[in-house]
């Protein structure tokens, strides 16, 4: 019988460091959530009088968004990195490491790249945590480096 070589999320880090100078990775703190969506091609039609049947052509492709969220902590370098670099709608290296899964001894996969903190906002209720949330829209291809 096959064992699933599935891994869990509780101990990622996400790290982020401004695209200029050299990169200074710093951790962002607290999080609790960190998720991935619309990663696609762009297709564009090209069926023409010769076609038998609908033809299209991928022509690029589209990285999507991370959404993430945790709790708000006012002395965190990170959050305070993206604060910074939200208001100066500049471009943030990215790095996402995973914890080790089944079969890996040292590290887990690592997933990299150019972003921008499209969103950033705060919630704050009488019976929970501060919280922060936002979306970092992915500006290059990912680089997924397996884990050893």
């Amino acid at each position: 019988m096959a064992t699933s070589q599935a891994g869990v999320g509780l101990g990622t880090v996400l790290s982020i460091s401004p695209s200029t100078g050299t990169a200074a990775y710093v951790v962002v703190g607290e999080l609790k959530t960190f998720s991935q969506s619309g990663r696609q091609a762009s297709v564009v039609d090209v069926t023409n009088f010769a076609s038998t049947a609908k033809e299209s052509l991928a022509v690029i492709v589209d990285e999507g968004t991370w959404e993430f969220s945790g709790s708000r902590v006012g002395s965190d370098a990170g959050q305070a990195l993206m604060e910074t670099s939200f208001y100066a709608l500049a471009k943030v290296l990215v790095k996402v490491q995973t914890p080790p899964r089944i079969g890996q001894v040292t590290t887990g996969d690592l997933f990299s790249f150019d972003g921008i903190i499209q969103e950033l906002s705060y919630g704050i209720s009488a019976e929970k945590e501060i919280t922060i949330t936002g979306k970092l829209k992915t500006t290059s291809i990912i680089t997924v480096t397996l884990g050893a």
